[in-house]
């Protein structure tokens, strides 16, 4: 299949294979003493290493990059096992419904047209779940404003703070005075900012005395999810400030 200069001898290749095949092998070099002998390769792996996970992507169609990264997501996640399994069987949509019930052959009786969509999103009790979600009480509410204000105060680099709450239940558990929540992850975390290198006052102070985070916070009703930054105070909040300069 090479000719006498040591290049592929397409004469012979044209009269034995499709023009598909004959593309492929321009792109490969022949064979030749000076690079070695030929040996197998593992297209799919640079270290040319088999592997059994990246031959199931393989043979399954998957996208190598793409695939991967979800199905490490998923076993990766925080989670019971139980819940890693069933988000891999929903991915895979082998999930018994009655879509893959009747596909199975194990029942041919299909009128109700259960699906992966209607299980997880269409039903009534799914969409009662997907309702839930995103909300929860005012003391979470609060809770999870004072670890975004840590965070945010982190980043912009301080190591000084006042940090005024006008919620006492939660800064009685910022304090370590109330066990409500005890071991709830967003006290872990918010105990995990407040223990770093910086020096921190959790104080209680009026409603009334906190007027300007108040009226930033029904600003967010108008902005679209995700962070806002301003370079200076929105015109309406002005006169929140004056009035916090005034001694209660």
């Amino acid at each position: 299949m090479v000719d006498q200069t040591g290049c592929w001898d397409w004469s012979c290749l044209t009269q034995l294979l499709s023009t598909a095949l004959l593309l492929r092998i321009a792109c490969i070099l022949p064979p030749h003493a000076a690079l070695g002998s030929n040996r197998p390769r593992w297209r799919w792996d640079d270290t040319d290493n088999f592997r059994i996970a990246l031959a199931y992507l393989a043979l399954s169609g998957s996208d190598l990059n793409n695939g991967s990264r979800i199905w490490r997501h998923i076993w990766r996640v925080q989670v019971r096992h139980r819940v890693r399994v069933f988000l891999w069987m929903a991915m895979h949509e082998r999930l018994l419904t009655n879509v893959e019930i009747c596909r199975r052959h194990l029942d041919v009786d299909n009128q109700y047209k259960e699906d992966l969509t209607h299980v997880l999103r269409d039903c009534v009790c799914a969409r009662e779940v997907w309702s839930q979600l995103g909300s929860c009480s005012v003391l979470m509410d609060e809770l999870w404003a004072a670890h975004d204000a840590l965070v945010y105060a982190w980043r912009l680099g301080f190591c000084q703070i006042d940090f005024e709450l006008d919620n006492k239940t939660v800064v009685h558990i910022l304090c370590g005075d109330s066990d409500a929540l005890t071991g709830n992850t967003i006290i872990l975390r918010i105990q995990e900012l407040l223990d770093r290198d910086w020096d921190i006052c959790v104080v209680h102070v009026d409603r009334l005395g906190n007027v300007v985070a108040d009226g930033l916070a029904k600003m967010v009703r108008r902005h679209a999810i995700g962070e806002v930054f301003h370079e200076k105070p929105p015109p309406h909040i002005v006169p929140f400030l004056l009035v916090d300069q005034c001694p209660m």
